[in-house]
């Protein structure tokens, strides 16, 4: 068994992976809860015109916001946490699943060997 593919070493990978997608969530939270990622933000500007009068305006104001959801598919809290999360799962599964098929191969190993002792 190679030290890629041991159990604690998958276990290990899979607790940093599902560590990094709490982390995005809690950034997510953190930075405004945001439904959508936007890269635009309204801005109110109070404008004098010729006349000497004050006009409020919405300009648009280039501001990143980290939101729940994708605009583009990579930027958002839900897609980068999902597949961090789903990885981490997957490698602990594979983790559990390996230690039990060790386990398994070990006692029959050892079965076997009693019962060719015996009957020689």
């Amino acid at each position: 068994m190679t030290k890629l593919t041991s159990p604690l070493f998958l276990r290990i990978s899979g607790g940093v992976l599902l560590a990094a997608a709490v982390a995005i969530m809690a950034f997510w939270a953190i930075s405004g809860a945001k439904m959508v990622t936007q890269y635009e933000v309204a801005t109110t500007v109070v404008v004098e015109d010729e006349f000497g009068d004050q006009i409020e305006r919405e300009e648009m104001v280039e501001q990143f916001q980290f939101g729940l959801l994708p605009d583009k598919g990579y930027d958002a809290a839900a897609p980068l946490s999902g597949g961090f999360a789903f990885l981490g799962l997957a490698l602990f599964a594979v983790a559990h699943f390996k230690k039990r098929d060790d386990e398994v191969d070990g006692d029959d190993e050892v079965d076997g060997d009693d019962e060719t002792k015996g009957q020689s």
